[in-house]
C-alpha cells in the first residue's frame, strides 16, 4: 500500500472550518458492506450500528496537521506536512521533495524552526527532530498553515 493510494481532490468549501453550532447535527459517511454503497446519515446514528460483539477502537494520536515551508543548506524549497509527534519535538512529516531529505539532512522554517531529518520511511515519511524545543508547540501554530 502507498500513501498516494490515499490521494483525492477534496474542495476547500467541503472542508469543515468550524464545529457546528449544535454539535448533535454532524453528519457522517456508511458503506453498507452488503450493497457496497455509501449512505450519509447523521453522527449520533453510529449506536445503531454497532452490533454487541463489535469491537471499538479509539484513536488518541495526537495529530499536529500543519505544513511548512522551509528550505535545505543549499536554498532548495521544503514543503513538510507535520503530523504525529513520537517524542518531544519528534515528528513524523510527509515531505517534499522527499527523495532529497536524507537522513542528517537539515531544514529551515525560519523563526528558530530548524530540524534535521533522523530516519527516512516509506513514501516521502520522514522522522524529524526540530533542534529548539522551548516553545515548539506555540512557533509550530503560528508558522504552520492549517
Amino acid at each position: 500500500m502507498r500513501v498516494s493510494d490515499f490521494d483525492y481532490e477534496l474542495p476547500e468549501e467541503l472542508i469543515a472550518q468550524h464545529p457546528l453550532p449544535d454539535r448533535s447535527a454532524s453528519r457522517m459517511l456508511v458503506l453498507d458492506p452488503a450493497s457496497n454503497r455509501f449512505e450519509e446519515r447523521p453522527f449520533r446514528s453510529c449506536v445503531d450500528l454497532i452490533k454487541p460483539d463489535d469491537l471499538i477502537v479509539c484513536n488518541t494520536t495526537r495529530v499536529t496537521a500543519v505544513r511548512l515551508y522551509g528550505s535545505r543548506p543549499s536554498g532548495g524549497k521544503v514543503e513538510a506536512l507535520v503530523m504525529a509527534e513520537e517524542a518531544p519535538g519528534r515528528f513524523e512529516t510527509l515531505m517534499k521533495p522527499a527523495k532529497k531529505m536524507r537522513v542528517g539532512e537539515s531544514v529551515s522554517f525560519g523563526d528558530g524552526l530548524d530540524a534535521e531529518v533522523v530516519e527516512v520511511r516509506e513514501e516521502g515519511l520522514r522522522l524529524i527532530q526540530f533542534k529548539q524545543l522551548d516553545g515548539l508547540q506555540d512557533r509550530l501554530a503560528e508558522q504552520g498553515v492549517a
